[in-house]
C-alpha cells in the first residue's frame, strides 16, 4: 500500500498547481462513495458546493469552445451516425 501511495504521490507532483487540485478533488469524491454504502443522490446544490471553484476560466474558456466548435460541437447532427 505505501509503495502505490509513493508513486501516485511521485506522478501527482509533477502536475500543476490546477491539476493537482482536481487530484484532489476527485480523490475526495472517491473516499465519499466509499463511504456511502449504498450510494445515494446527491443534491445539486451539494455538488455545486464541492464542485464550485475547481475549473478555472481557462479550462472552461477551453470547454465552452468545443461545444461550439461547428465540426466537432455538440450542435453538430451526424444524420449517418445510427
Amino acid at each position: 500500500m505505501i509503495f502505490l501511495q509513493k508513486e501516485i504521490a511521485k506522478y501527482v507532483a509533477l502536475l500543476d498547481e490546477g491539476l493537482q487540485k482536481q487530484v484532489l478533488t476527485f480523490t475526495q469524491t472517491l473516499v465519499s462513495l466509499d463511504d456511502q454504502s449504498p450510494l445515494k443522490a446527491v443534491s445539486g446544490k451539494e455538488l455545486t458546493e464541492r464542485f464550485a471553484g475547481t475549473i478555472t476560466i481557462d479550462e472552461a474558456n477551453a470547454m465552452k469552445a468545443l461545444i461550439d466548435d461547428p465540426i466537432f460541437g455538440c450542435n453538430k447532427i451526424d444524420k449517418d451516425e445510427w
